[in-house]
């Protein structure tokens, strides 16, 4: 299998300044309001962020009812611009090998920020393009939330912020 099978590497542009959408995406309280697929939302979620600390998130499958949990440890923290996690689907161990997710946040402008996920290593094609999806349904969710007044932010107080 070709390592390009095996890895995902994902980037999507918010109009947003660098600390704000970091601030965003490790706010727990936030994180409820957009983490996962429209149909697979997160229920609960937990974050020790510092490098050891332990997170966890619980989602509601939509049309089942039943629950998925994801677990990981965080491997290092850049605040503002880069944050480094194993990732696993506790119920799938045995299917879904440990993965390491590296998140990236880089100022293309003073209102600009570019977030790249580059995740790895995939078992199989069919895994990497199960989360390729849900990476692009989360950050779908993720720029509703930055640009929605319910995470209190909006593009015109963003922009406000960084001037």
């Amino acid at each position: 299998m070709a390592f390009a099978d095996r890895e995902l590497v994902i980037s999507r542009h918010f109009e947003f300044p660098c600390d704000t959408v970091y601030k965003a995406w490790v706010d727990l309280r936030l994180a409820l309001k957009w983490w996962g697929p429209a149909d697979c939302p997160a229920i609960h979620a937990q974050m020790d962020l510092r490098p050891g600390g332990q997170w966890s998130a619980r989602f509601r499958e939509g049309g089942y009812g039943s629950e998925s949990r994801t677990r990981g440890i965080i491997q290092d923290v850049i605040p503002g611009s880069r944050l480094m996690y194993t990732f696993t689907m506790e119920e799938q161990d045995d299917r879904w090998p440990e993965t390491l997710v590296t998140m990236t946040f880089v100022d293309e402008t003073p209102v600009k920020t570019r977030m790249t996920v580059h995740q790895r290593p995939f078992r199989n094609r069919e895994d990497r393009d199960f989360c390729r999806t849900a990476w692009e349904l989360t950050f779908d969710r993720f720029e509703g939330c930055l640009i929605d007044a319910q995470c209190g932010m909006s593009t015109a107080g963003a922009r406000l912020a960084a001037e």
